[in-house]
């Protein structure tokens, strides 16, 4: 326990330094934006450098902790969007909400604490872990919020040019056009 706490508590410190910073205004919010850049485009990709550079391709052929940790991480996506789609949200927004439940923060704080407490001889499973929510769970969400935003804003195209669903799609679609609330008119001529 105090191997965990001597490596969380200077990272616990980190961000509350930070979140001081931008409570009494020591950085601009401004710097939010740079700062996250920073973190996501040179910081992660070089910790996952660096990671990687010690990890020897014999060592990653963890099959059993790469399913296990694909596997958790797939069920509580799916049942955080089974309970956001259940309270009504749009499919973005349970996305999101899913993607909130299932991230593990494996990255920034994973590697750094599997370092400091169990040694070099499981940074794989870190790296791993790391690929697995990087990859594919950021991957799964995007997709789906994307897939979502274009169907809606093809929808809103479509409407503001004064076609409809029954318009652009076969009767049996229209059916489905009015099961997620789109105008179904026929035309009359």
């Amino acid at each position: 326990m105090h191997a965990v706490l001597s490596a969380a508590i200077p990272i616990f410190a980190l961000i509350f330094t930070g979140y001081l910073c931008g409570r009494f205004g020591v950085l601009p919010p401004a710097a939010t934006d740079s700062l996250n850049r920073f973190a996501i485009n040179l910081a992660l990709p070089a910790l996952m450098f660096l990671a990687m550079s010690r990890v020897m391709p014999g060592e990653a052929a963890q099959v059993g902790f790469a399913l296990a940790f694909a596997g958790g991480v797939a069920i509580t996506f799916a049942l955080g969007f089974a309970l956001s789609r259940w309270r009504g949200h749009r499919v973005a927004t349970t996305s999101i909400e899913a993607l909130d439940a299932s991230y593990s923060n494996v990255s920034f704080m994973g590697i750094p604490l599997c370092l400091l407490v169990f040694g070099a001889g499981n940074l794989p499973a870190a790296v791993i872990a790391t690929l697995c929510t990087a990859s594919v769970l950021f991957l799964g969400a995007i997709t789906i919020i994307e897939i979502d935003l274009h169907r809606r804003r093809q929808f809103v195209a479509d409407s503001a040019q004064g076609r409809t669903c029954a318009d652009l799609k076969p009767a049996a679609v229209g059916s489905a056009c009015r099961a997620r609330g789109g105008p179904v008119r026929t035309r009359v001529a």
